[in-house]
């Protein structure tokens, strides 16, 4: 008889075959070495019974996904120091992701190749266009507050104008049509970026545990979040920095724990939250709604449906 077992997908696989007669004297057992060759030829990772989960560690430009999907439940992640661009994750059941001292994951694009033209400079093909919502609810001056695409200059968000004739210092206009990002400042010298993709993490997976990073500049819609534990029951979110995302900053749900963050400067919102059970605590929430979202519809802090739900 053949014995074996692994992971695979997050589910063991145990397999037996029985020849149903007795081995020839002269033939052994499979080798433990070929019997894992073949497993792991086939793509499943051996796991011993009652082993800790792996620990990861992943340095900038790595794929983080492709990391996940290749480890099972309950892996843990070390996003080493620097910066990880333009990731969105769907964990497992299980997962940690932790931060080194000076880890931030960002959902922007760094911009470095402009054309000057008179008093604007045009950085070309820039083809992201994420969803528009809540047109009605911008503020008077905040023309674009809707689109979820913001820029970046040194770490200020500046402000989306509805014209190319509008821009100027402090001001910019992606002009979807031509794939064109128009700025009013001299990027010489400067650190430009462009938030493009939507959301750092989300997804079903229960039990998920952020730590210890800085997440910033994700191009989230108004009224979504850059980190969305809604639909993941008992999410984790502790001593990290959610800042300068352009819709809310985190989404919690069923069982969530948003724990010792400082979750600062989100463009429509720093903290959403749906479901029952999650707790809120020892948070700094300060200075959200630079997208210009009207305050008396949800231009806030915190919203929150249910709030009997933030216990």
């Amino acid at each position: 008889m053949l014995a074996f077992s692994s992971i695979a997908a997050g589910r063991r696989i145990e397999a037996t075959m029985d020849t149903g007669r007795a081995p020839h004297p002269r033939r052994h057992a499979p080798r433990p070495a070929r019997l894992a060759a073949a497993v792991l030829l086939a793509g499943l990772p051996l796991t011993a019974a009652g082993a800790e989960p792996p620990t990861v560690s992943l340095r900038p430009g790595a794929d983080i996904q492709a990391a996940v999907d290749r480890h099972p439940p309950g892996a843990r992640f070390r996003l080493e120091a620097g910066v990880h661009r333009l990731h969105s994750i769907v964990p497992k059941d299980r997962n940690l992701f932790e931060g080194a001292p000076g880890a931030v994951l960002s959902g922007a694009r760094r911009l470095t190749a402009f054309v000057h033209r008179g008093p604007v400079w045009i950085a070309r093909g820039q083809t992201q266009k994420g969803r528009v919502n809540a047109v009605e609810f911008c503020r008077a001056g905040f023309p674009r507050c809707a689109h979820p695409e913001d820029l970046f200059i040194d770490d200020a968000p500046m402000l989306h104008v509805g014209s190319r004739s509008a821009v100027g210092p402090g001001r910019w206009f992606f002009d979807y049509d031509a794939d064109e990002i128009v700025i009013g400042d001299d990027p010489t010298g400067r650190i430009v970026e462009t938030s493009v993709i939507p959301r750092a993490f989300g997804g079903t997976a229960s039990g998920v545990v952020i730590q210890a990073l800085t997440i910033e500049k994700y191009a989230a819609p108004i009224q979504a979040a850059a980190v969305d534990a809604e639909f993941g029951p008992g999410w984790t979110i502790r001593n990290s920095v959610l800042r300068l995302n352009h819709g809310v900053g985190v989404n919690a749900g069923n069982g969530s724990r948003i724990l010792d963050n400082r979750i600062l400067d989100n463009g429509h919102a720093g903290f959403s939250g749906s479901g029952t059970d999650f707790l809120i605590a020892g948070n700094e929430i300060a200075r959200n709604g630079y997208a210009g979202v009207d305050f008396h519809w949800e231009g806030a802090a915190a919203r929150s449906p249910n709030p009997a739900a933030a216990d």
